[in-house]
């Protein structure tokens, strides 16, 4: 058998490859391994992976079969990339975006195996196997999503990063750019001229790497977006002050927050047990106050989190 050796195959192996390294880094990566909101965004890039894998093989062994699959890789690809954001912005996997991609993606199956939907094409010369018609138009739809998705994500961390993360922040903002909007400009080009489609998927496989390896670098930017921490207190079981910051201006007299923190502290016991978690709504936001077998730790937040919760019990271990 002859293998249709393309272009568009090498950049296929190219991006396939370094997306899925990627994938296994964050997995293995003890730091990154259990953190909810980036198991979903791993999944997400896993059939993105998933899709240059079956597309190259399809272009190799010249299958329509495995195009049509490899186009759908698309839509959990896209149905988890609007899970894992949404959930690392809102700690929540439920959104309008959501019931969308699944409706429109229950659509993209019905095409994906309509006759016409995949055939064969000359692009610069060589022979390929494209998708055609309305699934070529629903798939360049969840392209165009998950490139402004991951956009939009990379915005939203980049601005409301504190500044000790600022440069971190920055370099996972630039890879969005790149998976992001340049990749969709060069994508568009492709219409006038296929040959583009070779930069569109070096620059997708460039822009993941990218905020993949500063995520590795730098867990917290998962972390910026669903509230902000005001106040952190750690005291021993004797009430004595043990550190004690303050990242707000906050209006909260000193004495008035101490003599409160004191008496949450004695009566916690009798509230919760030893190792357990008792959250108090303020004016100013959340207090989650802690007590283990050494130290008591008050965190004031401007919201109640899930994920600041578990942070809480991580930091007393």
């Amino acid at each position: 058998m002859v293998l249709n050796w393309t272009p568009e195959v090498f950049v296929e192996v190219f991006t396939s490859t370094v997306i899925l390294i990627a994938i296994i880094l964050m997995y293995i990566t003890p730091r990154t391994k259990n953190i909810k909101s980036l198991s979903y965004i791993r999944l997400a890039l896993f059939f993105m992976g998933m899709l240059f894998t079956l597309d190259l093989l399809a272009n190799l062994f010249l299958l329509t079969l495995l195009s049509r699959i490899s186009g759908l890789m698309l839509f959990p690809s896209a149905m988890f990339f609007a899970i894992g954001i949404n959930y690392t912005i809102k700690e929540t996997s439920n959104s309008p975006i959501l019931i969308i991609v699944i409706g429109l993606g229950v659509l993209y199956c019905y095409f994906a195996f309509q006759p016409g939907a995949v055939g064969f094409e000359y692009n610069g010369g060589y022979l390929n196997v494209n998708w055609i018609g309305l699934y070529e138009l629903v798939g360049s739809i969840f392209i165009f999503f998950v490139g402004s998705a991951s956009f939009y994500w990379g915005l939203k961390t980049w601005l409301n990063a504190p500044f000790l993360i600022k440069r971190e922040a920055l370099i996972f903002f630039l890879g969005t750019v790149i998976n992001g909007p340049l990749t969709l400009i060069i994508y568009l080009f492709y219409y006038w001229n296929p040959i583009f489609i070779l930069f569109a998927y070096a620059t997708t496989g460039l822009g993941i790497v990218i905020f993949c390896l500063i995520i590795l670098k730098e867990p917290k930017l998962l972390y910026i977006l669903p509230f902000t921490v005001n106040r952190l207190v750690v005291r021993d079981r004797e009430g004595n002050p043990l550190f004690d910051h303050d990242w707000s201006s906050s209006s909260l007299n000193e004495s008035i927050f101490t003599a409160f923190l004191n008496t949450m502290q004695l009566m916690s016991e009798e509230v919760i047990n030893k190792g357990g978690l008792l959250d108090i709504k303020l004016e100013e936001g959340i207090l989650t106050l802690y007590e283990s077998e050494l130290i008591s730790v008050g965190l004031i937040a401007s919201k109640y989190s899930k994920l600041l919760r578990e942070c809480v019990v991580q930091f007393t271990r």
